[in-house]
């Protein structure tokens, strides 16, 4: 086989055994070299599927998504810009948010991509626990194609395609794709829900929400005693009981006694019809065809004028838009764990070895965290079936990876530093579980709590009564100041 750009020719390799040339022993480097050999002849000399799909251009990928935002009336814009149109505000705030999509948006789908491989390679699912998945039939993580017979690999590829080129294209946030949906698309696209993903997400409520998290994320006019994500939920639920104390046509305060509400009405209308049925209804594909409808209205109004009717077995059901958006939330609400399960699968099965924390602190964290996945099935593990995930951990590099990158470190610092140590990593842990941050990945708070703990000792050591200056009767003052200063000390050696 020749090779262009190294200018080598490599040919299969066979060896002399008893006067007989035999192939080469399985295991050795030779046998290895042999069957790359073989596969390239392989791909070389298919004339089929394999050279067309090495030959198909990346944009194919892309005009899935294209494809959809047509079929939903978010035509590219060919309007020309007008002169000075790029110095006003307005221009440049709309280009700004829309590169900023771009930039956050890489990086999830890309993480997706690489994982949805190792998914497939090891079977992994979701536990069949009772719930919308489990009625729709949708728990694998394994599959190639999604209900439509569409790869799955091509439509994360269409995304990452999509964030890429979002100069040129700038539409993947019409199609409900942000911040608050990644996760969400991720799973989606994942279980092979396909272009109904883009249904589902360019719902009215599901705008709403997204603007609402997106508000609550921001650093300016924000209550500082509480932290981002209860903020994003509560702004979120805010908005999900606005919209039923308006169509119930009262103020309650607690979102439970209006859901609740809500539901009694539902039920008179639709006699023993559950809406859990009609949400596994919305969520298959003939239902995805209201949601389709829903989505080329582009409607701000929940309570906008449209009814749709169809049957559950031999039950006739008939919805309002409003009744088609509180299931959605709901259904949103029911995928929020597995979207966010799957989103820590990713996290802690990168291939990247710098990514488990800065400080000896956040790696134990990262560890911990680690284990709970796909050592003890707790947490967010126990959303999956276990074998799977042993499988992949392993049978995969996850397993030998972060044990490499995390053994090492602790064992050589454990005795040099203070952080290090047992009691140390018990009193952060015993603080983030009061703050209920006991799984947090936020940098900045377990940063925090040591330079806190920390804080405290050191104020202990030095100044307080009982510390190591008071028993020594030590100036805290004189180490640091006068002759006798450890910078004095250190001068004179």
């Amino acid at each position: 086989m020749f090779d262009i750009d190294k200018i080598f020719i490599s040919f299969i390799t066979y060896k002399v055994q008893n006067g007989n040339i035999v192939s080469q022993t399985p295991g050795t480097v030779e046998y290895s070299r042999n069957e790359l050999l073989r596969n390239y002849i392989a791909i070389l000399s298919d004339t089929g599927n394999a050279m067309h799909m090495l030959n198909a251009s990346i944009d194919g990928d892309t005009k899935l998504l294209t494809d959809v935002l047509d079929e939903l009336g978010f035509a590219e814009d060919k309007n020309t810009v007008k002169p000075f149109e790029s110095f006003t505000l307005r221009k440049q705030s709309s280009t700004k948010n829309s590169f900023i999509t771009g930039k956050f948006g890489i990086g999830p789908f890309a993480l997706n991509n690489n994982n949805h491989i190792l998914t497939m390679l090891y079977g992994v699912e979701f536990a069949e626990i009772n719930g919308l998945l489990k009625d729709l039939g949708m728990t694998s993580l394994h599959e190639t194609t999604d209900r439509y017979g569409e790869s799955i690999m091509s439509w994360l590829s269409g995304l990452i395609n999509m964030h890429v080129d979002v100069a040129k294209d700038p539409r993947i946030n019409k199609l409900g794709v942000n911040k608050y949906t990644y996760n969400l698309v991720n799973l989606m696209i994942r279980l092979g829900f396909g272009r109904d993903t883009f249904y589902f997400t360019t719902q009215p409520i599901m705008k709403q929400f997204a603007k609402a998290y997106e508000n609550a994320s921001g650093v300016y006019m924000q209550d500082k005693t509480k932290s981002k994500s209860s903020r994003q939920k509560e702004e979120i639920e805010k908005v999900w009981l606005n919209a039923l104390n308006s169509y119930l046509g009262v103020n309650y305060d607690r979102f439970s006694t209006a859901w609740n509400k809500y539901v009694d009405d539902f039920n008179g209308r639709n006699k023993k019809i559950s809406i859990n049925g009609v949400m596994t209804y919305l969520m298959s594909k003939d239902g995805a065809n209201i949601l389709k409808d829903i989505s080329k209205k582009n409607l701000k109004d929940l309570n906008a004028e449209g009814e749709y009717s169809f049957k559950l077995g031999d039950k006739p059901v008939t919805l309002s838009i409003f009744d088609v958006q509180m299931i959605v939330a709901s259904a949103n609400s029911e995928l929020e764990g597995h979207a966010q399960a799957l989103a820590d699968l990713v996290k802690y099965s990168k291939i990247d070895t710098k990514k488990q924390g800065k400080n000896v602190v956040q790696q134990t964290l990262y560890d911990e965290n680690y284990k709970a996945i796909f050592e003890q099935g707790n947490g967010v593990g126990s959303y999956f079936k276990q074998d799977g995930l042993r499988r992949m951990n392993n049978s995969s590099y996850i397993r030998t990876k972060t044990r490499n990158a995390l053994d090492l470190f602790k064992s050589v610092l454990s005795e040099q530093m203070i952080e290090a140590t047992p009691t140390f990593l018990n009193q952060v842990k015993t603080i983030l579980g009061v703050i209920n941050k006991g799984d947090t990945g936020d940098e900045k708070i377990v940063n925090a709590v040591v330079k806190a703990i920390k804080g405290k000792i050191k104020a202990r050591y030095f100044f307080e009564k009982g510390g190591y200056c008071d028993q020594h009767n030590i100036d805290p003052k004189s180490l640091f100041v006068g002759n006798n200063s450890i910078f004095s000390q250190l001068i004179r050696i």
